[in-house]
């Protein structure tokens, strides 16, 4: 439990001071290059910290040994922040349509499935190595 409370607590961190720098990015700043490239992190940050606790409530609810694998946790949050920075760039750039969104999320999707099967073999394999000597 201790684990999945530390999720929470970074995750809250990450959100709220995020959230609050974005208001504050747009309610005081002009929408120029170095502020978007600030807006594109926030958006990231925010939604990465909005993920972390909703993940490892997840990972200890449905795995099967009640551990959080808190590398999965952390890469899959921040892959949720980054589609997110992706499709509002699209939506900036007024490029966003259902497509666009299937094919962006699908494709994270598809990362997400190939490295967990390769997280999956590693462990395997260590299993077996561990086994063997």
């Amino acid at each position: 439990m201790r684990r999945l409370s530390s999720f929470l607590v970074l995750g809250l961190v990450l959100a709220v001071l995020s959230a609050y720098a974005l208001v504050w990015l747009v309610t005081e700043r002009l929408p120029e290059l170095p502020e978007r490239g600030l807006m594109y992190f926030l958006v990231i940050t925010f939604f990465t910290g909005a993920a972390l606790p909703l993940l490892g409530w997840l990972y200890r609810t449905f795995s099967p040994t009640d551990e959080i694998d808190s590398v999965s946790v952390v890469r899959e949050s921040l892959a949720v922040g980054i589609v997110a920075a992706v499709l509002l760039w699209f939506q900036v750039g007024r490029a966003l349509t259902p497509a666009v969104i299937f094919m962006t999320v699908g494709g994270f999707v598809m990362i997400e499935l190939l490295l967990r099967m390769s997280d999956l073999l590693d462990r395997n394999n260590v299993k077996e190595t561990d086994e063997e000597d």
